[in-house]
């Protein structure tokens, strides 16, 4: 199976503790996010260069050469090009940590499969009920699905969940996502993401189609604090 790298580079505009990171986005994906920002990758599986062991050790020693503390993959999904990663880490001639930027809305296998390679998960929790999902990403089953793949990557790694907030989608989204993590999973850190930019089909959706109000940052900030969130990060 083939995988594709679309772009690739060495970014500093993640979280502190991974940067510089050699970041690697591959096409594809498995959701339909009416705001992704990466959408040509998405719909276009087949641009860039195809992945291999050969290309992939030469990405990866730049971007270390370069400074980066990491490999970075990175969509659309990672996930739904996991066999052609899969193959190009064997070409390494030494272990590197490996970030999994991930919307983690994958099966019990993968998750297994991911198990001893991925040394941090980044992790989208994107909304709180199945309703927000189903009309914004096209995804069914989605709330219990990243719940038990959220439970099992704390298990077995370093995680961290990021929450984009949307407008017009903090009593829906963002709390009961706020309240969940800081439930279950308190010692990870939450990253709170208040740059939200209209892309793609947002531009179509009247309650997506504007950035946040300073109102709604603000209150987006108190949703998290009154949660008691132990480990926080914004990004404005």
């Amino acid at each position: 199976m083939q995988s594709w790298v679309f772009r690739w580079g060495v970014l500093f505009s993640e979280e502190p503790f991974i940067v510089p990171t050699c970041e690697l986005f591959l096409s594809g994906c498995n959701m339909r996010c009416k705001f992704c920002q990466g959408w040509e990758g998405i719909v276009r599986t087949k641009i860039g260069e195809i992945l291999t062991c050969e290309n992939f050790c030469q990405m990866a020693h730049h971007g270390l050469n370069k400074g980066a503390t990491n490999v970075h993959f990175v969509g659309g999904e990672p996930t739904v090009n996991l066999l052609g990663i899969l193959h190009a880490l064997q070409g390494l001639n030494e272990p590197l940590p490996i970030v999994w930027n991930t919307n983690l809305f994958l099966t019990e296998e993968a998750m297994k499969l991911l198990d001893g390679i991925v040394d941090i998960f980044l992790a989208d929790f994107k909304f709180g009920n199945d309703e927000c999902a189903k009309k914004l990403s096209e995804t069914v089953n989605y709330v219990a699905t990243i719940k038990r793949n959220l439970i099992f990557a704390s298990q077995i790694t370093r995680l961290v969940v990021r929450h984009l907030v949307m407008p017009n989608h903090l009593e829906c989204c963002l709390e009961p996502v706020a309240q969940w993590v800081a439930q279950n999973l308190p010692s990870i850190t939450f990253h709170l993401m208040l740059n939200y930019v209209p892309d793609w089909k947002a531009w179509n959706e009247p309650n997506l189609s504007r950035r946040l109000t300073e109102d709604e940052k603000r209150k987006a900030k108190e949703i998290v604090k009154s949660a008691r969130l132990r480990k926080v990060l914004v990004s404005e």
